[in-house]
């Protein structure tokens, strides 16, 4: 009888396991998110070329639906190294729809620095920051330092002077 009771047992947890692992393979494997209401405001900045900026950024749900006033992407000049002041720093303002959530910004100065807001502007005109960038620069205008080790091919070919081994031969064979 012990016999008949220890092969049933052995039984149920082959088939209990068995019905486990079949059940987690085949289960949607859900990903832990915070979600758009649990996010914070975060606005990035970067620099693509000398003339244009690309800004995106993630706002709440809910801070989106609580204000009715136009969604603005406010882009401060820097002109110096010091210290960044809203009050005294000249800006543009960009209009935004809110379902958008990047941009490109053109036509800045190479070489320059910036710091870009996202807020809302009340009828009244008074802006009303979410969130802030770090401080980006655009890269200079021109040609840049170039390390001779990662010089184009084209290059490297004529400053290399010699032929490889093959070469004899491809010319013989192309004349």
């Amino acid at each position: 009888m012990i016999l008949f009771w220890t092969i049933v047992g052995v039984l149920f947890l082959i088939l209990l396991f068995g019905y486990l692992a079949y059940y987690v393979r085949t289960q949607p494997q859900l990903k832990p998110g915070l979600g758009k209401e649990a996010s914070r405001e975060h606005l990035t900045v970067m620099a693509r070329d000398p003339h244009w900026l690309y800004a995106y950024w993630d706002l709440p749900e809910n801070v989106l639906e609580q204000s009715v006033e136009q969604l603005i992407l406010r882009v401060y000049h820097l002109t110096d190294t010091s210290q960044f002041d809203p009050k005294h720093t000249s800006f543009d303002d960009i209009r935004l729809r809110r379902e958008t959530d990047n941009y490109h910004i053109k036509d800045l100065q190479a070489g320059e620095s910036y710091v870009l807001e996202i807020g809302t502007l009340s009828p009244d005109g008074t802006f009303q920051a979410l969130a802030r960038s770090r401080r980006v620069s655009t890269p200079h205008a021109g040609k840049g330092y170039m390390d001779p080790q990662w010089q184009p091919i084209d290059e490297a070919w004529q400053t290399d002077g010699s032929f490889g081994k093959a070469s004899e031969y491809m010319q013989e064979r192309n004349d």
